[in-house]
């Protein structure tokens, strides 16, 4: 599995947008993987299509994040449980809508798919 390791951005405060390309090995974004990276705009995993696990508080104090865009398809699970699957679905198609559950509603809980 190759993921981004928990903390690996965290306090980049300088960090404004991310556009990953020809992501396909990616599967997991780790606890706190962009912590506090107070700049950061705009995400855009389009590409990532096996993206399975965005970890608790990937995303928590990024303030200014505006837009995260996920792979398709867009049903994810969210779950306070790091071992289960299933949990409330929801549509995670819409980037702004993301930005917001993934910051602020649901920042303390595992996003899941299957990819």
């Amino acid at each position: 599995m190759i993921s981004i390791e928990q903390f690996a951005f965290r306090y980049c405060a300088t960090l404004a947008n991310i556009i990953i390309t020809n992501c396909v090995s990616l599967e997991n974004i780790g606890v706190a993987a962009f912590h506090l990276c107070t700049s950061l705009e705009r995400i855009d995993f389009d590409t990532c299509v096996n993206l399975s696990v965005i970890s608790p508080g990937a995303f928590e104090e990024c303030y200014s994040l505006r837009s995260i865009i996920l792979p398709y398809p867009y049903e994810w699970y969210i779950t306070d449980d790091e071992s289960s699957i299933y949990g409330e679905l929801l549509d995670m198609s819409d980037p702004e809508q993301n930005a917001e559950l993934l910051t602020e509603t649901y920042n303390n809980y595992y996003f899941k798919r299957n990819a």
